[in-house]
């Protein structure tokens, strides 16, 4: 396995691509979710079953460990303080997380901070999660303004 890590993110191999990028982008059991909120909400948002392998072709000849242990995950919420004194604020933000493995071996291949509680919309954080992926790099989705949303690089400050 390639170890490359940059913001404690692993750039996939080959299986492990195929296995992120199915769980991100899959219509029927991929990644849905338009808003994620800060308070509840199930821990795992995505997993791979037996029937995701048996219709999807692009499963089948993946290793079966990248399979039993993929989910996309919601790791928590992190407050981020923005603005300026006195005018700051503490925004939420919900850890989402694509992963394969066993701990203490499980890797991080994708990682994207939503602004939580705010209908961002499933597409946007599908392509948060490929970017992430691809620059294995964490990405952030913040509010522009109102109802409005975008992607960067850097934590919102």
């Amino acid at each position: 396995m390639d170890t490359a890590i940059k913001d404690n993110i692993t750039k996939p191999n080959e299986d492990q691509r195929i296995v992120v990028t199915w769980m991100i982008t899959d219509s029927r059991s991929g990644f849905q979710e338009d808003m994620l909120p800060s308070k509840g909400g199930h821990p795992q948002l995505v997993s791979i079953s037996k029937n995701d392998i048996a219709r999807s072709p692009e499963l089948k000849g993946v290793k079966g460990v990248n399979l039993k242990t993929a989910t996309i995950d919601r790791q928590g919420v992190i407050n981020v303080p923005i603005g300026k004194k006195p005018n700051i604020v503490q925004v939420p933000f919900v850890n989402v997380q694509a992963q394969i493995g066993v701990k203490p071996n499980r890797y991080t291949y994708s990682h994207v901070n939503v602004v939580a509680d705010k209908k961002v919309g499933a597409d946007l954080i599908k392509k948060a999660m490929n970017e992430s992926m691809e620059v294995t790099a964490s990405r952030w989705i913040v509010e522009t303004a109102k109802d409005t949303y975008r992607i960067q690089a850097d934590r919102p400050t």
